[in-house]
């Protein structure tokens, strides 16, 4: 995908020209952000935003969230993961304490960006955007998700909206808002069926190993045939949208998440 390509060369390279504070913690920060990773969150900003240039600072930012709650996500305290895309997480590779901060550095540096980008031009549609990413990332978005994800018995569908779909819906919305698209609802829709989607096909990538782990997913607790059948609902869903888009970007990316499964 090209276009895919493109945003994402666009992302990797605001990204490596970030400055971090010399020490431990800015080479924690650098060492998780030169990990990788598909960086689909600020290219469906991107996207969204119909190639408004001044949406890329939104979109580092949201990357900058997304990479901080992976860093904090992977704790003793979380899920206690020693590895990510192959490498060491960061609490592995330099202490838990340098994790934390490493995870506190990004989310600061992600709100620097913003509230730069509001400096430079303070129009409605950017402090909309602004609101949007930071909502969809506290306590009613991502953050409460993480919650229901450390409870016993979670509302699952509500742990994945919350914990994977609002970043999608951070992205998609916030983009929409600087391209000012008059379609917010339908948009809204599209990112929850998609945060859904994006989720059950990661779990059933997974499947194996979860089981093995007794982690509680959909899929572990509902089963791989109703699971299946949800997806297909969600991929009708997410394909009526893509219909009235001009070109068939958001298919494709639908098609390749679907068929992770």
């Amino acid at each position: 995908m090209k276009l895919y390509e493109d945003y994402q060369e666009l992302i990797e390279k605001a990204l490596k020209e970030l400055s971090f504070q010399e020490g431990m913690v800015g080479e924690a920060c650098q060492y998780h952000l030169e990990s990788g990773g598909k960086r689909i969150r600020p290219v469906l900003l991107l996207y969204f935003s119909q190639n408004n240039e001044e949406a890329l600072p939104f979109a580092v930012a949201l990357e900058l969230i997304h990479n901080y709650s992976l860093v904090h996500d992977d704790l003793p305290a979380m899920d206690d993961d020693d590895y990510r895309r192959g490498k060491e997480t960061v609490h592995k590779k330099y202490g838990e304490a340098i994790a934390i901060l490493a995870g506190d550095a990004l989310l600061n540096k992600a709100y620097e960006i913003l509230f730069e980008a509001l400096e430079k031009k303070a129009t409605s549609e950017r402090i909309q955007a602004s609101i949007e990413i930071s909502r969809c990332a506290g306590v009613h978005g991502m953050i409460y998700g993480q919650e229901l994800d450390m409870v016993e018995s979670p509302n699952i569908k509500e742990m994945i909206h919350h914990k994977t779909g609002k970043l999608f819906e951070a992205a998609m919305m916030a983009g929409s808002y600087l391209a000012k698209r008059e379609d917010l609802e339908e948009v809204l829709e599209f990112s929850k069926a998609y945060g859904y989607l994006f989720q059950l096909t990661d779990d059933l990538e997974d499947l194996e190993e979860d089981l093995e782990n007794e982690k509680k997913t959909y899929i572990t607790e509902y089963g791989e045939k109703s699971s299946r059948e949800w997806i297909d609902e969600l991929k009708k869903k997410a394909f009526k949208f893509c219909e009235n888009e001009e070109d068939n970007f958001l298919k494709e990316i639908v098609d390749k998440t679907v068929n992770r499964a």
